[in-house]
């Protein structure tokens, strides 16, 4: 600005805006989009622990509840494809190419089931205490209280954001 008193510069100070437009630190306009969705999930990630920490009066420990919801994804979540069987079915020939698809995608869905399986079984043993639980499965049990997909599911997923309830809905839709 050209030289001003005092005032004029306050004045000029206080014209700015106080949330500069993303480009004035040369991003795009669909930064602001961006740092919302993170600052989203920031304070949803605060108050999920908040909830689980606060004391409540029902008596229900995290172990109750977290045996619970696994209790309820074993139930719903299949056994995982019998490989052999879809190979005799449909099997992999030049002229029918979606066949090596099927396969590779039944593949992957099998080490994904076979590690939801396998960690909601040990999570079950570690709660009745026949298991020491590790510090991977004490992750993934915290963070299945916490209402998140553990992170040991998504290392063999497909991507996705969705919390623990949406993501088994949409796996389950997906097999």
């Amino acid at each position: 600005p050209a030289p001003m008193n005092h005032e004029e510069y306050l004045k000029f100070i206080n014209s700015l805006p106080t949330d500069p437009p993303p480009g004035v630190f040369g991003f795009h306009d669909n930064a602001t989009l961006t740092k919302d969705r993170n600052e989203t999930y920031a304070m949803m990630n605060a108050l999920l622990l908040t909830v689980g920490s606060a004391a409540g009066g029902s008596g229900v420990g995290p172990e109750e509840v977290v045996g619970n919801v696994a209790s309820d994804i074993l139930k719903r979540v299949p056994q995982p494809w019998d490989i052999g069987a879809v190979a005799e079915k449909w099997p992999i020939v030049y002229e029918e190419s979606m066949n090596t698809v099927l396969r590779q995608e039944l593949q992957r869905f099998n080490k994904l089931i076979n590690v939801i399986l396998g960690s909601l079984k040990n999570i079950h043993k570690a709660i009745q205490g026949l298991l020491l639980m590790s510090a991977e499965l004490e992750t993934c049990f915290f963070q299945i209280f916490d209402g998140k997909t553990p992170e040991l599911w998504l290392a063999k997923s497909y991507p996705s954001r969705k919390p623990l309830g949406s993501y088994v809905n949409d796996l389950i839709e997906r097999l």
